[in-house]
């Protein structure tokens, strides 16, 4: 009896230490939120002795954006999150208090709606600002640019505008320029299938005052309604 009792309290000693095991690994190693390719995938665990390249069939060499909120490498502040691809401006940021997501010891959290972080400003305010309600719809002027160079005739948006006005931020990804590029097309998704704003949604009706704005690579913008660990951009033109 007392041998059957004392291998049964090692049998449950071996299931403990595997249970803690377990769950150090998960905790460790996943759940986490990767974007590459055009594409989300969550909850992709490292097995055993797996390298993240291995996992995920990327050479970390090459990546455009490497986040992992997990890693005191990437921490940054609720301002800044740095990139693990290292350089002097290497990561995303949001500098603006109501536009950043809640920031927590391994992980990010977005709301959907008025969070998001981006990279790579490629252009800014050239002439006199106006938010234009075209037949109803949502559209942008500013008479020094030409937004030709910004706009996306067909498939995922581009570049993203990001205005600044009295009432809060407004902004949106660009579809098409026109009136000699003076006036650029504004959507709500990346796919361009519903014109209007995000943020500030009603700027055209006052309408606002435009201060300034700035164009932003929608490759390197994250949004969405989602908590993230990590985010991954590769290399790929």
């Amino acid at each position: 009896m007392k041998k059957l009792f004392q291998k049964y309290k090692r049998n449950m000693m071996a299931i403990h230490f595997l249970a803690m095991t377990l769950m150090f690994i998960a905790a460790f190693y996943g759940p986490t939120t990767v974007e590459y390719f055009g594409r989300l995938e969550a909850k992709r665990y490292l097995t055993g002795s797996q390298t993240f390249g291995e996992r995920y069939k990327i050479n970390p060499e090459g990546l455009k954006l490497w986040l992992n909120q997990a890693d005191v490498r990437s921490y940054g502040t609720t301002q800044d999150w740095k990139s693990l691809t290292g350089g002097a401006d290497s990561g995303v940021e949001q500098v603006t208090g109501v536009n950043q997501p809640d920031i927590y010891a391994t992980y990010r959290t977005f709301n959907g709606t008025t969070d998001f972080m981006q990279k790579v400003e490629v252009d800014s305010e050239q002439g006199a600002l106006t938010f234009i309600a075209d037949g109803g719809s949502a559209e942008f002027r500013d008479a020094g640019q030409d937004f030709s160079e910004w706009e996306t005739l067909s498939g995922n948006a581009k570049y993203r505008l990001v205005v600044n006005t009295d009432n809060g931020i407004s902004y949106c990804y660009a579809g098409a320029s026109n009136n000699g590029g003076l006036d650029i097309d504004c959507y709500t998704d990346l796919g361009l299938t519903s014109r209007g704003w995000k943020g500030r949604t009603t700027p055209q009706a006052s309408p606002d005052t435009a201060a300034t704005y700035e164009i932003y690579r929608t490759d390197l913008a994250i949004t969405g309604d989602m908590t993230v660990i990590m985010w991954i951009k590769p290399d790929d033109g």
